[in-house]
């Protein structure tokens, strides 16, 4: 009986959570046009001894525009429709659609950014935890071509802003990749060509 009540307990306490955080993000995201701020990439490979760090400026536009750009001049961009980068002086451009890691990525930071909490779970099994600085978002894959090559995304939102502060994509792998936010600015003055990198 003791077992059974703390299950009721355990599962309208993950409710509620998920109500609260739905009810926060999309009320607090809905005024947010754009995003400026510092970030940091650290990547962890199991073929490395060592994690590859690396910082710069991250930018976000409504709509659904995004560019991670790197110190040192490398940069990921994300349109509706495409996905650019440059890496060591190579430079790359090809349709979202053509990678299903890339295109998810860019749903979820857009998803996390405008509040659409929908979209944010669509394709997986979310696990939301309510904490005293905000919520911690697990996201795990439910669709089989992409549970084959990812474990699992963690976001963690900031509770005053709903802004999203960490996001760490697990593969099955063992490699991870975690971004860090910080050093915000809202609705600046962002020109749309920035995110133009072809």
């Amino acid at each position: 009986m003791l077992c059974a009540m703390l299950l009721v307990a355990v599962a309208a306490s993950a409710q509620s959570a998920a109500e609260n955080f739905a009810r926060e993000l999309a009320a607090k995201s809905g005024a947010i046009r754009s995003i400026a701020c510092r970030f940091e990439q650290v990547r962890s490979m199991q073929i490395m001894q060592h994690d590859v760090v690396q910082q710069g400026d991250f930018y976000y536009l409504r709509p659904e525009q995004i560019l991670l750009a790197f110190e040192g001049g490398d940069y990921i961009a994300m349109t509706p429709t495409h996905f650019s980068m440059e890496a060591g002086g190579v430079k790359q451009r090809m349709k979202l659609q053509s990678n299903p890691m890339l295109k998810e990525l860019k749903r979820i930071l857009s998803a996390s950014m405008t509040g659409d909490v929908e979209q944010l779970a669509a394709g997986f099994t979310p696990t939301i935890t309510e904490q005293k600085e905000g919520y911690e978002v697990v996201l795990r894959p439910t669709r089989r071509g992409m549970a084959n090559r990812l474990k699992a995304i963690s976001m963690h939102f900031d509770r005053q802003t709903m802004s999203l502060t960490m996001l760490c994509m697990e593969e099955q792998s063992g490699d991870k990749t975690t971004y860090r936010f910080f050093d915000k600015y809202f609705n600046t003055q962002l020109d749309a060509a920035l995110f133009n990198r072809e």
